[in-house]
Formats: structure tokens, C-alpha cells, sequence
């Protein structure tokens, strides 16, 4: 299977799950953007990985980020037109190439490093046995040392990770906000 998915399928329900719950934006994106001083003049570069219906990326425009700056990134499509550049690529099949150095396609080789912001909400993945499982912290991670600059910085709601996990390379600033070192 290739990482890039030629003929997407249409996203489930969960795809609109932050729309539907905005309240979690409070405290996991507004309130530690404020906090650490993240701002588009300063990391303008954003990519939205598991963009589902991307309310993400449209929240991060009403804070400044630039359409033109911003990747939205699903395995599937959604019903309505994207108003941002979209791709379709498979994050579980590009993290494990990239685990074993496998080269990955030039579409995504070439915005290798190239962002200073990653967004991931609800980062749902089919593990092969429970759908609904969220991509575990240190997978993201791995995909944010890939997509991110120095200094750039993950926010994300995954819950897969315990509290005292160690991740060499990153600072972890909030609950929810990473820099990588």
C-alpha cells in the first residue's frame, strides 16, 4: 500500500469531532497558544495531520495563520470542497517507513522540515484491532521530528501516553503543546 492514497474514501463521523466539541479548544489549543507565545509571526509554517473537516486549521485562521501557509493532511476526503492545500497520505504507513529509513515519496520528501507548527486532534487510526484508538504521543512525535523545524512546536489531544513519559528531543511545554529541541 502506498503511502499516498490515490482514491481516498470518505471520512466517518469522527472526522467533525472538534466541531462538535469546542469547549476542548480552550484549554487544548487557545490557552497554551496564549501561554507559549505561539503565534503565525513567529511559526507562520502550519501543517494539520488527521485534519478530518478541518476545523483546526480554520481555528488556527481566525488566529492569524495563513491559508496559504497551511497543510491539511487525512487519509480520507471530506464531503465538502477543502479550503486548504489538502493531501491525502497515510501517517501510520509514512511513520513506519520513516522508522526504517525507507524513502518516501518526493511530495513529501521535499516539505520534509519545513513547518513550525503541527496540529493533530483526534488523531485516529485503525490499529488493526480497535478503531477509535488514538496514535500514541511518541508516534506523533516521530512524524513531528519529521514534518517540524528546530524549535517548531506539536499540538496535539492525543491521549495515548502516561505523564511521565521521557521523549529525548522535545521539551514538553502543557499537556498538550511539545518544541523540539
Amino acid at each position: 500500500m502506498s503511502i499516498i492514497v490515490e482514491n481516498p474514501k470518505y471520512q466517518g463521523e469522527q472526522s467533525d469531532y472538534s466541531r462538535r466539541y469546542p469547549e476542548d479548544l480552550d484549554w487544548l489549543l487557545f490557552e497554551p497558544i496564549q501561554a507559549h507565545n505561539i503565534n503565525p509571526q513567529d511559526y507562520p509554517n502550519l501543517i494539520d495531520i488527521f485534519s478530518g473537516d478541518q476545523f483546526i486549521a480554520e481555528s488556527m485562521g481566525k488566529l492569524g495563520w495563513k491559508q496559504k501557509n497551511t497543510l491539511c493532511v487525512d487519509i480520507a476526503k471530506q464531503p465538502n470542497k477543502s479550503k486548504f492545500k489538502l493531501k491525502h497520505w497515510d501517517l501510520v504507513k509514512l511513520n513506519a517507513d520513516l522508522k526504517i529509513n525507507r524513502p518516501v515519496p518526493n511530495e513529501i520528501s521535499d516539505i520534509a522540515r519545513s513547518f513550525d507548527v503541527m496540529t493533530s486532534f483526534y488523531p485516529y487510526i485503525d490499529d488493526g484491532y480497535i478503531f477509535g484508538y488514538m496514535m500514541p504521543v511518541s508516534e506523533l512525535l516521530s512524524l513531528s521530528n519529521y514534518f517540524l523545524r528546530k524549535g517548531g512546536v506539536l499540538i496535539h489531544n492525543s491521549t495515548n501516553f502516561k505523564h511521565d513519559d521521557v521523549y529525548p528531543g522535545w521539551a514538553r511545554l502543557s499537556y498538550s503543546v511539545f518544541k523540539k529541541l
